[in-house]
C-alpha cells in the first residue's frame, strides 16, 4: 500500500476517534514565526493530535504570484513533542517578503492563520539599512488581553526580542506544586493562544529567551536544577 492511502486511513481514524469522544477535530492550534535573518526563517507549528504538518511558501510580488514551493520537510508530530515541529526555510532573498501556508494532514489551516500570513527577511550584514525592533517581557495570561500587541502590529517592527517570563508557571502554580512537562506545555499553549499575541506571532519574527518564571519564581539553579529537564 502506498504512503498516501496509509496517511488517509491515519487521518480518518483520528477524526472518528475525536468525534466519538466528543473532542475537538484534529487541527493546528498554534503558529509562531521565530528567528528570521537575511537568508532564512524558522516557523513553529503545533497541532492538537498526531499527524503530518506541511508548509508551503512563496515570495510576495506585485506581479503575478509565483507558484507555492513545498517545504522539503514534512513533519510527523507526536505526543513526545506536544504535536509540534519547526520548519526551517533556507536560501531566502534578503529584504524580501514571503507568505506561507500551514497544512495539517493535507488540510490548509487558514482558520488558525487568519488567511495567508507573511513575513520579511532582514537586510544583509553590513547593509546600509534601517532596522526596527520591539523588546519586552512578562506575559501572564491572567493579565490579558495583551493590548500592547495591537500597538506592535501597528508599528510593524522588523523583529521582536522577548527577553523572559513568557509564561508564569507559578501563577497559579500546578496542583500540589507538582511541576511536570505537561504542566509547562499547557502554560505555553494557554499563553500563546491569546488572540492578540497569536496574530502578531504570525507575521513578526520573534527571538525568545527564558528567565525564572518559565520554570518557577526566582529560579536560579541553571541547567542542574530539578525543574530544568521538565521545563526546558
Amino acid at each position: 500500500m502506498s504512503p498516501k492511502p496509509l496517511r488517509s486511513i491515519f487521518v480518518v481514524v483520528w477524526i472518528l476517534r475525536s468525534v466519538l469522544a466528543g473532542g475537538p477535530l484534529p487541527r493546528v492550534t498554534h503558529v509562531v514565526l521565530g528567528a528570521v535573518s537575511d537568508h532564512d526563517a524558522r516557523i513553529f507549528a503545533r497541532a492538537n493530535a498526531p499527524g503530518l504538518l506541511e508548509l508551503k511558501y512563496r515570495e510576495r510580488s506585485d506581479a503575478a504570484a509565483p507558484d507555492w514551493s513545498a517545504h522539503p520537510s514534512r513533519l510527523t508530530v507526536l505526543n513526545d513533542t506536544d504535536y509540534s515541529g519547526v520548519f526551517h526555510l533556507a536560501d531566502l532573498v534578503p529584504q524580501s517578503s514571503y507568505e506561507y501556508q500551514i497544512f495539517f494532514n493535507g488540510t490548509n489551516q487558514q482558520n488558525i492563520t487568519d488567511g495567508v500570513p507573511f513575513f520579511r527577511t532582514l537586510p544583509p550584514p553590513h547593509a546600509n539599512a534601517k532596522t526596527s525592533f520591539i523588546f519586552g517581557s512578562c506575559l501572564a495570561r491572567h493579565w490579558g488581553p495583551f493590548k500592547s500587541f495591537t500597538g506592535i502590529q501597528e508599528l510593524d517592527p522588523d523583529f521582536m526580542l522577548l527577553i523572559g517570563d513568557l509564561i508564569y508557571t507559578d501563577v497559579p502554580g500546578p496542583p500540589n506544586q507538582h511541576y511536570t512537562t505537561e504542566w509547562y506545555r499547557w502554560k505555553y499553549r494557554d499563553n500563546f493562544a491569546e488572540a492578540l499575541i497569536r496574530t502578531v506571532f504570525l507575521h513578526t519574527p520573534s527571538f525568545m529567551m527564558f528567565e525564572d518564571h518559565e520554570l518557577r519564581n526566582d529560579y536560579d539553579q541553571g541547567t542542574n536544577g530539578t525543574l530544568y529537564p521538565s521545563g526546558r
